[in-house]
């Protein structure tokens, strides 16, 4: 329940808000897009509406891992600790924060890297994307996790939010 809700979440929030900003982001990167509004009209330019949601449909099986683990591994841990969470303190809750935006992340990143090459491959089928990149990057592990440091970093950002905003509510209910 509490990791499907994480999920579910993570997927419509990217359909109707994230992932088109994403594409346009992209797209101001890789095609000299200078402005949002350059970059919106070239990807409605290139592929109509639907240009706005290039990949989404491989995207979305990452977002359901990567927020199910986090926002339902959030929960399920605070159900596991029970009345012992509330006495930690904030750097071990931060902690625990960011350990489980670390594995939703590395189960996830498969599919952010296939993601990402698909906004930038106008045309391009996903198995067209997966075989060029594999063989580009020089293997499976290489194309798939490039640049996963950077959401190491990234898991910093995520366990502090997940505590931040727990704290938050915490205060407020009290």
């Amino acid at each position: 329940g509490k990791v499907g809700s994480g999920a579910a979440t993570g997927v419509i929030n990217a359909l109707v808000w994230a992932y088109p900003l994403d594409v346009m982001r992209q797209q101001m990167a890789t095609k000299n897009s200078g402005t949002w509004g350059k970059a919106a009209k070239d990807v409605y330019s290139q592929g109509g509406l639907r240009g706005f949601y290039r990949g989404f449909m491989m995207d979305a099986p990452g977002l359901m891992i990567f927020r199910g683990v986090q926002l339902g591994g959030w929960d399920l841990m605070k159900d596991y600790y029970g009345e012992e969470w509330g006495k930690m303190n904030r750097v071990s809750r931060f902690a625990h924060g960011q350990v489980i935006s670390l594995f939703g992340s590395l189960f996830a990143y498969p599919w952010d890297t296939v993601r990402r090459n698909l906004m930038s491959a106008t045309g391009s089928t996903y198995s067209e994307v997966y075989r060029s990149g594999v063989a580009t990057a020089g293997g499976f592990r290489n194309f798939f996790y490039a640049g996963f440091s950077a959401r190491v970093l990234s898991s910093v950002v995520n366990g502090a939010l997940l505590e931040g905003f727990d704290e938050w509510k915490r205060t407020k209910d009290a």
